[in-house]
């Protein structure tokens, strides 16, 4: 027999209100991770690496660099002594870790950086700023560009760059509605060259239009060419400067769904809280007096010095007497009430109305009279 079986329904119910909200919950954050997990990126495996022979890869574009005379080295991170005098080609920036790129400013080697996002080319201290993405397809470079005039028309899109914030002898080429999707400049004495798309370096596309003729002049014109596209076991290496910190090691992407997790606690935790439930009536630990309630609470009123308080409770207790004596509906007026209450005793309602509804009592000692007073007036209409 098993143990739900024994229980019997009313506590499966109990035992089920208590569970669902943390139950809920966990199943919240799972799918929350999956969709997390399905959005990321997903870069094929050995995209761009230039030992792939995939179609994805980079090894054909490798081949022939290496056949003129350029050395191509895969690297994981580029150290700026390093690469004095080489070419560096970052075809997949979004698998570098945040800060990557920052070293690079002071390297003096040339760079070509595909669909780098904002704060990358932040980093570089570029004056380009991203623009909308475009579908990659063949486009004719319109430009004076020479690698790009002798490549011809090419397979390019992706993200285009801002055209106001680059400098006047900047090349903008491969236009798509008025926005470049490949721009180069110069910054200092080095060449940067920023493409919209790395898909033209591909095994599968390299061989299409001018794509080879663009890609080996861009990244041929160096003796050596820093292909900086790490693994993922170099990616999860121990840095140089000290061990990786573990929001280092997370996606970006992960980091924002845990805080749009914690945003939905907090409104569910708000929902909740203003859900009160039903009243649970429990048994009292002991029995008190009800003279002790009222003597314990005029201690407070008498700390407090809260005459005030102590007198409207002492009105409003003779009044809810008062009312239903003489036959009176609960929302009558004050002046009604009066009234009514001289005509029963035969006091005149000026005496009537200060002690029923007037100000609070100037002393302990005033107080005192006004319960007097009242306890009076309560009994001689009860009398009557």
């Amino acid at each position: 027999m098993s143990v739900l079986a024994a229980i019997d329904p009313t506590s499966r119910r109990q035992l089920w209100r208590a569970a669902r909200t943390p139950v809920l919950l966990g199943l919240a954050v799972l799918l929350l991770l999956g969709l997390t997990l399905l959005s990321r990126d997903r870069t094929p495996r050995g995209a761009l690496d230039p030992a792939a022979p995939s179609g994805a890869g980079g090894r054909a574009l490798a081949v022939l660099l290496g056949q003129r005379g350029v050395a191509v080295q895969r690297v994981a991170r580029v150290e700026p002594a390093a690469a004095a005098g080489a070419t560096v080609f970052v075809p997949l920036p979004n698998l570098l870790p945040a800060g990557a790129l920052r070293g690079l400013r002071s390297a003096g080697a040339d760079l070509v950086l595909a669909d780098p996002s904002r704060a990358q080319l932040a980093e570089l201290g570029s004056p380009v700023r991203p623009g909308r993405s475009t579908p990659v397809e063949g486009r004719e470079p319109g430009c004076d560009l020479p690698a790009a005039r002798a490549a011809g028309a090419v397979d390019l899109g992706g993200r285009t760059f801002n055209l106001q914030a680059l400098p006047t002898t900047a090349a903008r080429c491969y236009a798509s509605g008025g926005a470049s999707t490949l721009v180069a400049y110069l910054d200092r004495s080095r060449t940067v060259t920023l493409l919209g798309s790395p898909e033209l370096f591909t095994n599968d596309r390299l061989g299409r239009a001018g794509n080879a003729a663009l890609a080996l002049r861009l990244l041929g014109t160096s003796a050596r060419l820093l292909w900086l596209r790490p693994s993922a076991a170099e990616l999860l290496a121990t840095p140089p400067g000290g061990r990786r910190g573990l929001l280092e090691l997370l996606p970006d992407r992960l980091l924002l769904a845990v805080l749009q997790l914690f945003l939905g606690l907090g409104l569910v935790a708000l929902w909740r809280a203003r859900r009160l439930g039903p009243v649970v009536v429990e048994p009292l630990p002991v029995v008190v007096r009800s003279a002790e309630i009222v003597e314990g609470r005029g201690r407070l009123y008498r700390a407090a010095r809260a005459r005030d308080r102590a007198a409207a409770a002492l009105r409003a207790g003779a009044l809810a007497r008062l009312v239903p004596a003489l036959g009176l509906p609960a929302d009558t007026t004050a002046a009604a009430v009066t009234v009514a209450v001289a005509a029963q005793t035969g006091r005149s309602p000026q005496e009537l109305h200060p002690l029923l509804y007037g100000s609070a009592p100037a002393d302990d000692a005033a107080l005192v009279r006004l319960a007097d007073r009242l306890d009076a007036l309560d009994r001689e209409v009860r009398r009557l």
